[in-house]
């Protein structure tokens, strides 16, 4: 009898029914020697095994019912989930893939399987699969990757590859990794990117072309206090001139740093003091200076904070034609800097209080200062004159 028969009823039915009939012709056949009590046995233990083959047929049937219920949710965890799930073995041959993961390609499910991983990522990619796999073969790497894919129509894929490692029964090792579709999320931060580096280099631009301006400002002002015809005239001249270059200091300071927050206050302050003891040959700069960040925005107000009192000092402290030093000395404090201006030169006469209707200079210094929450202070020191300007910083995120 064929194992094609023993599939179906009829089939087992006549198999049976042969077999029957085999053993009713031979020796060992007997059915004539069954006595009433055997009959009556034998009836009951076919009854309870049908009783028994019921109950079998009756747990195979809620078992099927339970396989098909698991296998449904398997479909839903496994083949619908929002990620692509891929398992490679230990040569990278891809020997399954869940429906979203050729969803994602753009494959039919099949043409996934029995194919090396590595054919649908992109060729530039290829050696970030291959250091990956390579680095996370190691104890402590990373499990995340990311790369490009491609799909048959050539659309490129950015993906992010979350992967475990398992041992098989065989001792074979198994890759599994899960695929994140980021594509949306990289073109925008791409697109970020760009818009940030188009408006670094407008930035840029711009603060070239107001430093050139500033430039040319100053330019015509040297050369117009070159032409004064008196020295009251020429003194103007040469204080508004340097009021432009502080300005224009600044944004030659911020073309040659990297961040548009801050900037080195030492540094700045430097670049503004020393063109202006520059203009005499007989005064000469000292500088003690910590190094102090600061915030841009009140930049330009320290920096014409300081051309102010440098001017006043050079106009003031050294007169007929008196050698002398003007020292910058910038330092922190616990609430933030100290600018301090101080000379060797005449000094201030005795019982000197700064008046409420200074001059130009020093009632903008005051301006400006209140601008910064600062404080001023102007005294003499028994060999000259010094000006002191405390000021908060301002935290940087406030920037």
């Amino acid at each position: 009898m064929t194992d094609k028969k023993l599939g179906d009823a009829s089939g087992l039915r006549a198999l049976a029914e042969s077999k029957f009939r085999e053993r009713e012709g031979s020796a060992d056949f007997d059915d004539g020697r069954l006595e009433p009590d055997e009959v009556k046995r034998t009836l009951h233990e076919l009854r309870v095994h049908q009783i028994e083959l019921e109950m079998q047929n009756e747990e195979l049937r809620r078992t099927h019912s339970e396989l098909d219920g698991a296998r449904a949710r398997w479909f839903d965890l496994y083949d619908l989930a929002p990620v692509g799930f891929v398992e490679l073995d230990g040569q990278g041959t891809v020997t399954e893939a869940n429906l979203a993961a050729a969803i994602m390609l753009g494959l039919g499910r099949g043409a996934m399987v029995a194919r090396p991983f590595s054919c649908f990522v992109l060729p530039e990619d290829k050696d970030i699969l291959y250091l990956y796999r390579k680095k996370f073969s190691d104890p402590g790497s990373p499990s995340d990757c990311e790369l490009r894919m491609v799909k048959p129509d050539g659309t490129i894929l950015r993906v992010r590859m979350t992967t475990s490692i398992s041992r098989n029964s065989d001792g074979s090792i198994s890759w599994r990794v899960a695929l994140s579709d980021i594509t949306e999320r990289k073109n925008a931060e791409e697109g970020l990117r760009k818009a940030l580096d188009e408006n670094r280099n407008l930035l840029l631009e711009l603060q070239h072309r107001t430093k050139n301006s500033l430039n040319l400002i100053h330019s015509m002002i040297d050369l117009s206090s070159m032409a004064a015809s008196t020295p009251e005239v020429k003194d103007s001249l040469d204080e508004l001139g340097a009021r432009v270059r502080a300005v224009s200091e600044l944004y030659g300071l911020l073309q040659s740093v990297t961040s548009y927050k801050t900037l080195q206050l030492d540094e700045y302050c430097i670049r503004i003091a020393e063109p202006i003891v520059g203009l005499s040959w007989m005064i000469s700069l000292a500088v003690e200076a910590e190094s102090i960040e600061m915030p841009v925005k009140n930049a330009a107000t320290i920096g014409l904070i300081v051309t102010e009192l440098m001017m006043n000092a050079m106009k003031y402290a050294f007169p007929d034609e008196r050698h002398g030093v003007i020292t910058l000395a910038i330092r922190k404090t616990a609430v933030g800097a100290l600018l301090e201006i101080r000379d060797d030169g005449i000094g201030l006469p005795d019982g000197f209080a700064l008046p409420d209707d200074a001059g130009l200079g020093l009632n903008l210094v005051r301006e400006l200062i209140g601008q910064i929450g600062g404080s001023f202070m102007m005294e003499g020191t028994g060999t000259g004159t010094r000006c002191t300007v405390e000021f908060p910083i301002a935290d940087h995120g406030m920037a």
